[in-house]
C-alpha cells in the first residue's frame, strides 16, 4: 500500500486538467531554456562567431549551425504562450463581467483546434 501511494498521488495530481497545464507550462519553459543555453554555448565555443571576428568579409559564418536550437526554441516559446493563454481561461471565469467573454473565446478555441488538425 505505501508503494501504490506516490502513484495514486500523481493520478489524482494529473486528473485535474489545469495541474496538466501546469507541467506543460513548465516543462516548455526548461526545455526553451536548454535550447537558449546550448545555442549561446554553441557561440562561445565556435571561434568564428567570436565578437572580434563576426564581422570580417573573408571569414565565413557559420549561421546555420545556430537555427535549429533557436527555432526549436522558439516553437517551444509559441506552445509556451498558447499554454499560458489556455490557463488564463481559468482566472477569467471567477470574474462575471468576463464568462461571456470566455464561452465566446472557448468555442473559437475548438474551432481553431478542429482547424489546426486539418492543416496536420
Amino acid at each position: 500500500a505505501r508503494l501504490l501511494f506516490p502513484f495514486r498521488t500523481l493520478y489524482q495530481f494529473f486528473r485535474y486538467g489545469w495541474n496538466f497545464a501546469d507541467m506543460v507550462i513548465l516543462g516548455s519553459f526548461y526545455v526553451h531554456l536548454g535550447f537558449r543555453i546550448s545555442a549561446y554555448l554553441a557561440v562561445g565555443s565556435n571561434p568564428v562567431l567570436q565578437p572580434d571576428v563576426i564581422g570580417h568579409p573573408e571569414i565565413f559564418m557559420p549561421f546555420g549551425q545556430l537555427m535549429e536550437p533557436l527555432v526549436l526554441g522558439n516553437n517551444l516559446l509559441a506552445l509556451l504562450s498558447i499554454t499560458c493563454w489556455v490557463k488564463l481561461f481559468k482566472y477569467l471565469c471567477m470574474s462575471s463581467y468576463f464568462r461571456l467573454l470566455v464561452r465566446i473565446l472557448e468555442s473559437c478555441a475548438a474551432r481553431l483546434m478542429i482547424f489546426a488538425a486539418l492543416l496536420l
